[in-house]
């Protein structure tokens, strides 16, 4: 049995969906033959998704499945032999007017009528694409997302002294500046997966001792030797001492005012390099705060946008995981922590709240202060972390690839048999 996931374009900036896919395809059962076909364009403008439409519709195979965010294809596949999956109706509850108008027909309502199964991710979201396409909601199943394999379970003693708060993404819903000013004053370094906004680091430019842009070149060249896999600390090996700097700088030709300042920005470097270490650990490759385009602060660190690994590390590094959205389709970060033993808060509502199951503390995302105690009652009660991590790890056993897999599995050879 054939089964082509059509797919988006690949692109940088957007890869969830076929990363999740990608996993579901690993532990699909032996009689599924499960292959990728992504569109060869970017959903960008109509004759774009024109040709996208018809490159579909010369695809052969036994089930076509539509995995997210392309759903307009189904206008060139077979209704009988096709499978819809819709993660959510975020981008029309933004959009208003006549280009909602149009979101809604080639996006939903339209796809939605021709695919003989609709999928979504959650209970939550289809009862959300219930009040925007009424009774059509009735052939939805809910398959939800599944957990990746790396993602296991990895203990570690909680920070007393420090605890290292983990926010996974940046973008509108993730409600980052509430946990920004949640965090403040806890005493917990704050760590952000993901990349601010300037809208974002002005409206806490005051966080901490303000959000300060880390340029590589500038720190490298900060000494006459660099900082290249060496200190120029006194007093440490392979340090030069002090008339040996003078020597070099008179040499040189340098002024006394260039000297000081190249001294300045060398301590500088170093002060982050200690802050660093204080927080990953000496040798720790995987820090980034001496990369070009990072901002780190003592309360708050900007990782960017990692890699898998990258990910699972930052996760290893924290001892509590915030995940207080505005908006989800479902809410993967959530189960991401509890495989991982970490204690979770989350929004009491929609996705969030039917993702953690019992095993996370839930609070209103629209308020700072609920966010800001949940996070102190972690801090301050061993036995309730003890509980979030042992009924997180349960709950997030539910979501393991292969059950999941099974769940497609089945409504495909459904169809096929048909």
């Amino acid at each position: 049995m054939k089964i082509l996931h059509h797919e988006r374009k690949r692109l940088e900036s957007h890869f969830s969906i076929e990363r999740l896919f990608a996993e579901i395809r690993r532990h699909m059962p032996a009689y599924c033959e499960v292959v990728s076909c992504p569109a060869p364009e970017a959903s960008l403008g109509i004759l774009p998704r024109w040709r996208n439409v018809r490159h579909a519709a010369r695809q052969e195979a036994d089930v076509h499945h539509i995995v997210g965010d392309s759903h307009y294809l189904a206008f060139g596949l077979p209704p009988e032999k096709m499978v819809l999956t819709i993660h959510d109706c975020g981008t029309l509850n933004r959009l208003t007017g006549w280009k909602r108008a149009l979101l809604k027909y080639f996006w939903f309502t339209g796809p939605m009528r021709r695919a003989a199964v609709v999928t979504t991710i959650s209970e939550a979201s289809k009862d959300e694409l219930r009040k925007w396409v009424g009774s059509l909601a009735d052939k939805v199943v809910v398959v939800p997302d599944c957990l990746f394999e790396e993602f296991a379970y990895d203990p570690k003693p909680f920070n007393e002294a420090r605890p290292v708060v983990l926010q996974v993404g940046t973008k509108w819903n993730k409600n980052v500046e509430r946990v920004m000013e949640a965090v403040r004053g806890t005493g917990c370094r704050l760590e952000i997966v993901g990349n601010l906004s300037d809208k974002q680091k002005a409206s806490h430019g005051d966080f901490s001792h303000g959000w300060k842009k880390i340029d590589a070149d500038r720190i490298r060249s900060a000494a006459p030797t660099g900082l290249r896999g060496e200190c120029s600390c006194p007093g440490t090996p392979g340090a030069r001492n002090a008339s040996s700097d003078k020597q070099a700088t008179e040499q040189g030709g340098h002024s006394r005012a260039k000297r000081d300042r190249q001294l300045e920005e060398l301590s500088e470097a170093i002060k982050l390099k200690k802050m660093e270490e204080d927080i990953f650990g000496a040798g720790d490759t995987g820090a980034k705060s001496l990369l070009p385009g990072n901002v780190e602060n003592p309360e708050a660190r900007v990782l960017g946008r990692l890699t898998d690994g990258e990910l699972v590390a930052a996760y290893q590094r924290s001892d509590m995981v915030v995940f207080a959205s505005l908006y989800e389709g479902f809410g993967l970060p959530i189960l991401e922590a509890q495989a991982m033993g970490r204690p979770v808060i989350t929004s009491n509502f929609g996705a969030m709240r039917e993702a953690a199951g019992d095993g996370a503390l839930l609070v209103d995302p629209h308020s700072v202060d609920e966010i800001r105690a949940a996070i102190m009652r972690i801090m301050n009660e061993p036995g309730l972390r003890e509980e979030l991590v042992c009924k997180g790890r349960e709950n997030a056993e539910k979501f393991r690839a292969d059950p999941i897999a099974l769940k497609y599995a089945q409504i495909y050879r459904a169809l096929a048999t048909d």
